[in-house]
């Protein structure tokens, strides 16, 4: 066997070794990835890839809950007096949570304010509208179908 054939086998046995690693210790599997990428040695790339898709999957699904659970708390601030009052400031200290740590999301990584279509908007509408309809239904009343709020609604008005 050749010099480079021997190289191209260590290299493959390599490969093999840290796929191992990342399905037995993932912690372990990231911190040895970090050392090679930094010593410029070779990497699992489909595995370190994979990761990155799913990095960027988790924080879309953040914001996609974090925005529903706003929707959800100002569709229960809607509510009539009598049904809102008790628990009214939660629901806006959880809305104001909410759109704090949205808008960190958004500085952290700028991009994803291409997700806030209104596509998303309605789909978002549709989830804290089901977490609306978890609580009892038939004391809160109804919701309307359609989303009834604007991105501007949602993430920076004001709470009165």
């Amino acid at each position: 066997m050749t010099n480079e054939g021997l190289q191209e086998t260590k290299r493959q046995l390599a490969r093999l070794a840290m796929g191992r690693l990342y399905e037995t210790d993932y912690h372990a599997w990231a911190l040895e990835q970090a050392r090679r990428l930094r010593d410029d040695e070779p990497i699992d790339a489909e595995n370190i890839a994979e990761e990155l898709e799913s990095l960027g999957k988790s924080q879309q699904r953040e914001l996609k809950n974090r925005i529903a659970e706003i929707i959800e708390h100002l569709l229960k601030l809607l509510l009539p007096d009598h049904l809102r009052e008790p628990n009214e400031r939660s629901w806006k200290v959880s809305v104001l949570k909410q759109r704090l740590a949205i808008e960190q999301l958004l500085e952290q990584s700028p991009s994803l304010r291409s997700l806030l279509t209104p596509k998303l908007l309605a789909e978002c509408y549709q989830d804290g509208l089901r977490l609306f309809r978890i609580t009892d239904t038939a004391m809160l009343g109804n919701a309307p179908e359609g989303c009834i709020f604007s991105w501007d609604e949602i993430l920076k008005e004001e709470l009165r």
